[in-house]
C-alpha cells in the first residue's frame, strides 16, 4: 500500500490478494494495484500477484509484506494533461488562423 503503515494481519488462505490489501486499509487512489510487490526479508520477490489470486495459491508466506507502488505522475494526472493539451490546441488554432 502507498502508506507509511505496516500491518501484521492473520489472513485466511482463502482470502485474495485484494482482500488482504483491503483488510490492511486498502491502497490509496494513487496506488498501482496491477503491480503488487511481494517483499520478503527486505528483498523484492519477483512474481505476479493479481488481485483475484488466493493467498493459498500465491508465493506469499508468513511475515511477507505486500506493497502497492504509486502510479506514475502521467497516469495520475491524465485528466489534467488532456485539459492542458486541449487548451494548447485551441490556442494554436486561434493564433494560427490569423
Amino acid at each position: 500500500m502507498f502508506t507509511s503503515h505496516k500491518y501484521a494481519l492473520p489472513v485466511d488462505p482463502t482470502v485474495t490478494i485484494s482482500g488482504a490489501l483491503a483488510m490492511a486499509g486498502g491502497p490509496t487512489p494513487d496506488g498501482k494495484t496491477d503491480e503488487v510487490l511481494l517483499i520478503r526479508e527486505g528483498e523484492i520477490i519477483t512474481t505476479i500477484l493479481g488481485g483475484t489470486t488466493l493467498i493459498a495459491e500465491s508465493p506469499v508466506r508468513s511475515g511477507d509484506q505486500l506493497f502497492v507502488p504509486m502510479r506514475s505522475w502521467i497516469s495520475r494526472n491524465a485528466g489534467l494533461l488532456a485539459t492542458f493539451s486541449g487548451l494548447v490546441l485551441a490556442a494554436a488554432v486561434a493564433f494560427g488562423g490569423n
